[in-house]
């Protein structure tokens, strides 16, 4: 066994025979070499992350290299690099420094350091600043939120954060690896019973028989966390920015309904078969892929609380992305699109490739659970090419002449890409970089209108007005009430989906026993509240549209009606078996295709309102925009 003092000895010696030019070997042990570095090559360290060697190893094998050997699988994928390996040259993966000895020339030094920054194997972390913030539709006004000409996520906030009555609910900052999940909970875990057991005692008084005690026995208890609960899973970019896949959630304490009864009898007191639910607030409910540019603010979030109590209150989440080094100082990443020269006319390219760009078939799983036979490696990789020339060929048209050739390294989220830069032009701009990972950002509007606002601001005439014209008129109007502000922001060609609601539960079945009470079975649940799913996808033809699937809906709060009745017995009391049961109102629920331009409000649909005008109808209004370079 190796004592820590020895450890540590060890450590110091490998640092120390590496800045005089000594060999370093794998597993940090130390050996003196003979002789000189050899003529024209140079000893350079490579600090890598934890992670890198793993990556490595697995991105070898995705281009066929059937070696483990850390050398092996440096070799083969910085060749994709143009790295050479003269004789004599070496690279060793030193774990105990955290990085890699490399001896090579100063030319194929200088296109390792470039590998690796495309293959963003340096150390540093990923920084996201979440603030969940409430706030009325007089703050939001004020702040600009409803503006055509909307302020930047980092104005609004902190134009929200200076006006009186706005909340800030919860500010988790999360701090974790690339390509890693991070997670972050402040929560309360809240213990209910599924099921109850009425358990009676009956007795004999005068040979007539009567209940002398029951009591209420909760069974099969569920668990469920109330609080903050924060999901990420950042990857830094080709540009330097960072995709994340947010989940997100906050839930307030629940609230409590009883489905028992009261009930007395002659010669007994009177008592309470308490048999209560909960009944859980899901303030802001949040799963998306978001692209951000590092030290920018993104918004999201504007629904509204579901309970009448807190009737009026927005919140948002705004999310802020950081890049930092050990020492915790702001940095970019080099990490960026790679082109090799220019040889024989064709060239090679790197991109990031985002998960809307996989087919099924082309993501397979990155753990290597079985042991591959160099011959099944090396074909594997052979037929994942042979899939990716297939699958860009269709979706951009891509030709494969000789010489040409497609890797996808699965462990680095990377497609290296061989060919002519004709075919570069159709890649590029018919699919990987035109658009494909932007952000896009879309404003919902839910307003609730009655028959004189609508007739007022030309709803019902025959020459209708435009979108943006009739959401203008009719948020000017004090008749009209906003019902939910949803903004979602999401990747281009990723699904996105927001709630803010009310869990409710409920018994779908009595059993009745006489003389006693009701008991509640077999409890459901049921979501009540704003459920927005939306899938944009970005339309490329000489303009620019979108295509996007909404599916939307609002409920109302639930009306309970009591099926159960008043009841009496020889020599009982009256008491009453409560028996309810939700009536559940879909105030509007859409599923639609809609074909937009950027920039353009077009108005989904919404309820009508009853013949007799006593109604309110509901209209659901979108503006979707591209976010960046893109935006018109």
């Amino acid at each position: 066994m190796i004592t820590s003092k020895f450890m540590r000895f060890a450590y110091a010696a490998v640092a120390l025979c590496a800045a005089v030019g000594v060999k370093v070997c794998a597993g940090a042990e130390v050996q003196q070499v003979a002789g000189t570095t050899p003529v024209g090559m140079e000893q350079r360290f490579y600090p890598v992350s934890d992670g890198f060697p793993g990556q490595l190893c697995g991105a070898a094998e995705d281009i066929g290299e059937a070696s483990n050997d850390f050398h092996a699988c440096f070799r083969t994928v910085l060749g994709l690099f143009d790295v050479e390996w003269p004789n004599g040259s070496l690279s060793v993966n030193v774990k105990a420094l955290g990085g890699v000895r490399v001896l090579n020339t100063p030319q194929n030094h200088a296109k390792i350091e470039a590998a690796l920054n495309v293959l963003d194997a340096k150390p540093h972390t990923v920084e996201l600043d979440c603030r969940f913030v409430e706030a009325g539709r007089e703050a939001l006004a004020a702040a600009g939120y409803f503006a055509t000409n909307r302020v930047d996520g980092a104005t609004l906030l902190s134009r929200l954060m200076a006006h009186d009555g706005v909340k800030v609910l919860a500010a988790p900052r999360m701090i974790g690896r690339n390509g890693e999940e991070i997670i972050s909970k402040h929560v309360k875990r809240i213990r209910y019973p599924q099921d109850y057991d009425v358990l009676i005692d009956e007795g004999t008084s005068n040979t007539v028989r009567r209940t002398s005690a029951v009591a209420v026995e909760p069974q099969n208890f569920e668990e469920r966390e109330v609080g903050v609960t924060v999901v990420a899973t950042p990857t830094i970019l080709e540009d330097g920015n960072v995709r994340v896949h947010l989940e997100a959630k906050l839930v307030d304490e629940p609230e409590w309904k009883d489905f028992g009864v009261k009930a007395a009898w002659e010669g007994a007191a009177s008592y309470d078969l308490v048999m209560e639910q909960p009944m859980f607030p899901e303030r802001l409910s949040l799963d998306a892929y978001l692209s951000l540019n590092l030290g920018e603010t993104v918004v999201i979030g504007g629904v509204t609380d579901s309970r009448e109590k807190n009737e009026g209150r927005f919140v948002f989440l705004f999310v802020t992305a950081h890049v930092t080094n050990g020492e915790g100082t702001d940095m970019t990443p080099k990490m960026g699109k790679w082109r090799s020269c220019a040889k024989d006319g064709m060239e090679a390219r790197t991109y990031v490739v985002l998960p809307p760009i996989l087919g099924c078939s082309l993501r397979a799983d990155d753990e290597h659970v079985e042991q591959k036979t160099p011959e099944e490696i090396v074909e594997e990789a052979a037929m994942r090419t042979r899939e990716w020339k297939e699958f860009l060929t269709e979706v951009a048209h891509v030709e494969w002449p000789s010489g040409s050739d497609v890797h996808y390294l699965r462990s680095f989220n990377l497609l290296w890409v061989k060919t002519t830069p004709l075919n570069f032009d159709k890649l590029e701009n018919g699919f990987l970089v035109d658009g494909v990972g932007s952000l896009v950002e879309m404003d919902f509007r839910i307003l609730e209108a009655g028959r004189e606002a609508l007739d007022a601001t030309g709803y019902f005439a025959t020459n209708r007005v435009d979108g943006a014209t009739l959401l203008s008129r009719l948020m000017a109007r004090d008749d009209v009430k906003l019902l939910e502000a949803p903004r979602v922001a999401v990747t281009d060609n990723s699904e996105v989906t927001m709630k803010g609601l009310m869990l409710y539960r409920y018994p779908q079945d009595f059993d009745v026993m006489i003389g006693t009470g009701a008991e509640p079975q077999n409890f459901k649940e049921q979501e009540v509240g704003t459920i927005l799913t939306v899938t944009p996808t970005l339309i490329r033809t000489s303009e620019k549209f979108f295509d996007l699937a909404v599916n939307f809906r609002l409920d109302g709060t639930p009306e309970w009606k009591n099926y159960g009745a008043d009841a009496k017995w020889k020599k009982a009391k009256a008491y009453d078996l409560k028996m309810e049961q939700p009536f559940f109102r879909e105030r509007v629920n859409i599923d639609s295709h809609v074909t937009v331009k950027p920039g353009t409000t077009v108005l989904l649909g919404g309820g009508a309102d009853a013949p007799d005008g006593r109604s309110k109808a509901v209209l659901v209004f979108v503006t979707p925009r591209l976010a960046g370079k893109l935006q018109p």
